[in-house]
């Protein structure tokens, strides 16, 4: 084999290796998050069909991240690591599936693309939690490599996993449903495209349709009662209501940039781009389906799927806010969006590349790469996730709370609500029988310590409150209450 495939190969393990390494670092180390900590504590007990059937009906139960931390739990223990590495796992299947999306193109076109699909802080900080969105972007990429391989082989072995990776994502963050509805709506396009203008076959109950059809039954009886309840009870609110472009799109150009600062025209450029990307690449599509272009058909089909599911999902989005209410995706909930994305833009470049312009290919997508590994060095944090920075130091603070412990009883902790969850994870898993359980309530005169933010107020007299330690991170405070209280005292800043 040529040293140029060696050369591009062994960058690509060690990029991996590199981004494996930091996710577990972090995931081993990070404090647990509100969100982990909440599914901990009441869902992970629950039965298998009880999880598997999305018996408790909540946006923070992603079913097949409860199941496997429970699984993950009972194999190995509990720890942070250990209710993590499901989603680690996950990790190591991204990074194939998206090193096997292009592993056919050139290797350093290749190489550039898995850079772009890897480095990305936004994305990689969710292989590293106890939640489902890890989970889900794992199975949804390989998902997306079964279906397009389905598509080239007509495999049954590809088929029957297109729809297997579509049910796993879809447990794992429900978000997913509109990603296998929009490649089956695809599925049946080509399909038609093809008995109209291409081939013009007749036999539309082939050996590949009734397999598809065998699947999606299958897929059916899993995925029925969750979903059924996912409708009936409106869990498909996720927070966005100022329309697709001002939450969807932004939220996708932020986690595209890192989560940089972008001034308000250089944002409009960029959703102009991006828009006009995929619309230019339709167009594209339709003349060439006018032309009945089979080559074209043959040779970019990768780019050909990405393109109509970039399009079907905005419309999904848009159409499911019109007709039934639902937010807008946003923040956390569009992530999914960033690796679909990348993929539609590698297609593109490797459609460019293909027409003649390697060298140009090449520079562009070497620079992007560049400028995200670089971006990804100066932004990545091992200790916090942006989505969840206030808890980054709850874990610091209840081993400073050690050295406080009451002889006997109790200590009692007055807390700002967001911590509840990840303190009385650590309690429970800890083994903390001197810190009483942490409620939700505001702060009270008997509590003998407090956690809060600085713009948080006490119910303290002046003079009654010690600062026991600040945490400039989170603007936190742990403190003392010195007693007795009798009036409010206000600690903003």
């Amino acid at each position: 084999m040529p040293f140029r495939f060696h050369l591009s190969t062994l960058f690509i393990w060690l990029c991996g290796i590199a981004g494996f390494a930091f996710i577990s670092y972090k995931a081993w180390h990070a404090s647990f998050t509100i969100d982990e900590s909440y599914t901990y504590l009441h869902y992970v007990n629950d039965s298998f069909i009880d999880l598997i059937s999305y018996a408790q009906f909540y946006t923070n139960n992603h079913p097949l991240n409860s199941l496997f931390m429970k699984y993950a739990e009972m194999l190995f223990g509990t720890s942070e690591f250990t209710l993590r590495l499901p989603n680690l796992i996950l990790f190591l299947v991204y990074m194939w599936y998206c090193y096997a999306l292009f592993r056919d193109t050139d290797r350093w076109l290749a190489l550039a693309v898995f850079v772009l699909l890897c480095v990305n802080p936004v994305l990689v900080d969710f292989f590293g939690l106890a939640r489902g969105y890890g989970l889900s972007f794992g199975f949804m990429v390989a998902c997306f490599y079964h279906f397009l391989t389905s598509l080239k082989t007509k495999h049954r072995k590809h088929i029957y996993l297109f729809h297997a990776t579509a049910v796993l994502a879809i447990l794992s963050n429900f978000t997913m449903l509109n990603v296998y509805v929009s490649l089956l709506l695809i599925g049946l396009f080509l399909m038609l495209v093809d008995r109209l203008f291409l081939t013009k076959q007749k036999n539309v109950f082939s050996p590949v349709y009734k397999n598809h059809l065998v699947a999606f039954v299958l897929a059916l009886i899993f995925l029925y009662v969750p979903v059924r309840r996912l409708i009936q009870h409106n869990m498909l609110d996720f927070g966005g209501k100022d329309g697709f472009y001002d939450n969807t799109v932004m939220s996708l150009i932020g986690t595209s940039f890192h989560n940089t600062h972008i001034a308000a025209g250089l944002l409009l450029f960029f959703q102009v781009l991006v828009t006009g990307i995929v619309v230019a690449f339709f167009a594209l599509l339709v003349w060439k389906i006018r032309q009945r272009d089979f080559a074209f058909f043959e040779n970019h089909l990768g780019l050909i799927v990405s393109n109509l599911l970039l399009i079907s999902l905005a419309v999904m989005i848009v159409m499911q806010h019109v007709l039934l209410g639902t937010d807008y995706l946003v923040a956390r909930f569009s992530v999914f969006l960033y690796p679909l994305l990348i993929i539609h833009i590698a297609y593109v470049f490797r459609y460019i590349f293909h027409l003649g312009f390697e060298k140009m290919s090449l520079a562009i997508v070497f620079v992007l790469a560049t400028l995200a590994v670089v971006s990804f060095s100066r932004k990545a944090n091992l200790y916090a996730c942006s989505e969840w920075e206030f808890d980054q130091e709850t874990k610091n603070m209840l081993q400073q709370l050690k050295n406080h412990k009451p002889q006997s009883g109790k200590l009692k902790l007055g807390v700002h609500w967001i911590f509840e969850p990840t303190i009385n994870f650590y309690k429970k898993i800890n083994l903390l029988t001197w810190l009483d359980t942490v409620d939700r309530e505001k702060p009270k005169l008997e509590d003998d310590f407090y956690y809060v933010f600085e713009t948080d107020s006490l119910p303290l007299e002046r003079g009654q409150a010690e600062l026991v330690l600040r945490f400039e991170k989170t603007n936190t405070l742990l403190i003392r209450n010195k007693r007795p209280p009798t009036n409010v005292l206000e600690l903003s800043r």
